[in-house]
């Protein structure tokens, strides 16, 4: 208690230093105040403080963290285990693994507490069960009604005008409604709802898709682990030996792909290369290649009168900079461990040594 005691008093003493100059005696302590925002950190990355504008965060991690905006407000404790969130008139708070609680300020709202679990929907229904014995779940995980009796060996499922029954899941499954089939698990599936019909026998391997959109059918067949096939009006793909060797034909507009083997050898209109030596894919306003990857990567993109060109070094050692009308706008480069520097489109330059993390 003295202990967190004495953390507490330290954030009020770097509070009430937030109107100071810049300082940095890193990792002691760092202090930053830079375009409307203040930051203060103390013995690396366990005691830190942060304002801007409305926002304020500050922590102890990883024991204890609060963010707080106008309808926001956030704490953390034990991270990544305790939190507690309020937002926008919807609220969360859980415990893991041991407790959990939703809701929606005079909404919906569900409550878990190990495998007990109750809630009630926007209508004011309520639900509950204790899992796996007996439960009933209503408008939760998008399905309109989820029954279970000594799970896995009964279930029921309600949802789009289509009722599931599975017995002892996942082997034997039986639709109706809007979508009608039956499954003996990996046996036999056939699944079928208007345009849309599908199924296998001795899954993987043959599985089988027939569907209609706008009035044009996509077939879709695998015959594991040999060969793939889908045809439509627009498109024509053939994968051998599913997913390494694949050739895609489009239709309308013409164009082609070449995956031999993927991931490593790929050609088409906007991109070619031979990973990891080589690779290029070009875009009206983006540009990537990678050399000996991931020794190098060059990424280029256009937003707006903007252009952002990026270099990158064994992932995360970067030079970046902005390119305006008027010409550059703003640079950065970093090359951890050694230093960070920033050159803002103001005119305003940082400069950070002996970084602890890549950022």
């Amino acid at each position: 208690m003295t202990s967190l005691r004495g953390a507490l008093l330290l954030l009020l003493f770097l509070h009430g230093i937030a109107e100071a100059a810049p300082f940095s005696l890193w990792p002691l302590f760092t202090y930053e105040r830079h375009e409307g925002r203040t930051s203060i950190e103390a013995l690396g990355p366990l005691f830190f403080w942060e304002r801007r504008g409305e926002e304020i965060q500050w922590g102890i991690r990883p024991l204890l963290s609060r963010y707080h905006k106008p309808g926001h407000d956030r704490w953390e404790c034990l991270y990544p285990l305790g939190k507690y969130e309020r937002r926008d008139g919807w609220g969360k708070a859980y415990l893991a693994p041991l407790w959990l609680t939703r809701w929606e300020e005079g909404g919906a709202s569900n409550t878990a507490l190990l495998t007990l679990f109750w809630g009630r929907t926007e209508k004011g229904e309520g639900y509950g069960g204790f899992f796996p014995f007996y439960g009933v779940f209503k408008e939760r995980f998008r399905r309109d009604r989820t029954e279970f009796f000594l799970w896995p060996l009964y279930s029921r499922i309600e949802d789009e005008g289509t009722v599931t029954e599975k017995f002892l899941w996942p082997f034997f499954q039986l639709r109706k409604g809007e979508e009608r089939g039956f499954c003996f698990w990996p046996f036999y599936c056939k699944r079928e709802r208007p345009g849309d019909r599908k199924g296998y026998i001795l899954w993987p391997f043959y599985v089988w898709r027939d569907k209609e959109t706008n009035g044009e059918l996509t077939t879709m067949r695998l015959y594991f682990p040999f060969y793939a096939t889908i045809r439509s009006p627009r498109v024509e793909s053939d994968i051998y030996l599913p997913p390494f060797f694949h050739h895609k034909r489009r239709l309308r507009p013409p164009s082609e792909r070449w995956e031999t083997p993927w991931p490593f050898v790929i050609w088409d209109q906007y991109e070619e290369g031979i990973f990891p030596i080589y690779r290029l894919r070009r875009e009206p306003n983006k540009e990537r290649r990678w050399i000996l990857w991931p020794l190098f990567v060059y990424e280029w993109d256009r937003m707006g009168d903007q252009e952002v060109i990026t270099r990158r070094f064994l992932l995360i050692n970067r030079h970046r900079k902005t390119i305006g009308p008027k010409g550059a706008e703003g640079e950065d480069l970093n090359l951890w461990p050694l230093f960070s520097y920033r050159k803002g489109p103001q005119g305003t330059v940082d400069f950070y040594s002996l970084q602890l993390l890549p950022l």
